[in-house]
């Protein structure tokens, strides 16, 4: 008899319409097609033993095999350029706003930053007392401002400290002047220097001057100002003392009355003069002899010490001056004992008298 003889140990093969399981009983993760294809072209053997033994394909080759089939397929073709431009868009954008936030810091950059050059040159100009409620020390100021930046400022202002003052100090004057770039301001403006009254404290002293320039950004800088061109003439406020010698020390005041001028001035104490009364007169040193001034009270006069007076001066040309010298008539005003009042309106009202009698003269010539 025949035995038969049981084979337990074999298991039966797998139907081929049957997935074998994944990992984990689930479903094997598809590989990409363009890593199948360098896969499929890795399993290419070159048996050349006859042991069956098989080497890798190179990874030039590879790639080649791979290549070959991408020109062959539109649709991979099409997916390749998707996957190029999303790359090319990802790396425009990101370019774009790198370079977009540089642009803007930049753009911050310069529009806070400030290089100005601020300074006055020239000495303030005090204007002539026409009114008695006019401010003592008004005039005007010339400031010169160079913007050395890249973005428009706006000049505001000035601003003065005497020592020992808080910061920032005091206001001089108010402006609103944009400069551009490169640009330069140099205008005269209206100003109130801080003057004494009394000839003694007529000048204030030395004192810090800064102004307020704006930049693109809005924010507000104090600039020094520089002053140093008017060390040689005493400083800034200098002209105060020239505003104490004319009318300070008269508390003058002039106002041009028709042809003439009205001149109010306080006669100088008894204690400056020595005298219960002062001889107040016409000072024309220079003046041709056809120029004449007729006044109101008639001068020369004794006016009582301390007091103040009220006179009205008229020129009288009587023919056109052979030589007329303009500066000798700068000087032209009331003498007041050994002193001298210069007045600031009558050598026009005189300039202008000359004018007409010349001309009328040249008419009937």
């Amino acid at each position: 008899m025949g035995t038969e003889i049981l084979d337990f140990d074999h298991a039966p093969e797998p139907r081929g319409d049957r997935p074998s399981p994944g990992p984990a009983g689930g479903e094997t993760p598809r590989v990409p097609e363009f890593v199948e294809d360098l896969d499929d072209d890795a399993a290419v053997q070159n048996d050349t033993s006859g042991t069956g033994s098989s080497r890798p394909v190179p990874v030039g080759r590879r790639v080649a095999l791979a290549l070959e089939r991408l020109r062959a397929d539109r649709r991979r073709q099409r997916h390749l350029l998707q996957v190029l431009a999303g790359g090319l868009v990802l790396v425009l954008a990101t370019t774009f706003v790198a370079n977009h936030q540089a642009d803007r810091k930049a753009a911050a950059a310069a529009q806070a930053r400030l290089a100005v050059d601020l300074r006055i040159d020239q000495l303030p100009e005090l204007n002539p007392r026409t009114d008695a409620d006019l401010d003592i020390g008004a005039g005007s100021m010339t400031v010169k401002l160079h913007n050395l930046g890249e973005r428009d400022v706006r000049f505001t202002g000035l601003l003065y400290r005497f020592d020992g003052q808080p910061a920032p100090g005091r206001t001089l004057l108010d402006a609103d002047v944009t400069v551009r770039p490169d640009g330069v301001m140099n205008r005269p403006f209206a100003v109130t220097l801080p003057c004494g009254r009394r000839p003694g404290p007529a000048i204030p002293g030395p004192a810090a001057l800064t102004g307020l320039v704006e930049t693109a950004d809005g924010r507000t800088h104090v600039v020094p100002v520089d002053v140093s061109a008017l060390d040689v003439f005493g400083g800034l406020f200098s002209p105060c003392r020239l505003y104490s010698q004319l009318a300070g020390e008269y508390d003058a005041n002039s106002q041009i009355v028709g042809s003439g001028v009205r001149i109010t001035l306080t006669m100088p104490v008894v204690e400056l003069v020595g005298a219960n009364f002062v001889e107040v007169g016409v000072q024309r040193d220079g003046v041709p002899s056809v120029i004449d001034f007729a006044t109101t009270p008639t001068l020369p006069e004794r006016a009582r010490a301390g007091t103040r007076i009220s006179i009205v001066v008229r020129p009288v040309v009587s023919r056109c001056p052979a030589h007329f010298d303009p500066t000798a008539a700068l000087a032209l005003g009331l003498r007041i004992g050994s002193d001298t009042y210069p007045d600031p309106y009558l050598p026009l009202q005189v300039a202008r008298q000359v004018g007409r009698v010349c001309a009328d003269a040249a008419r009937g010539g």
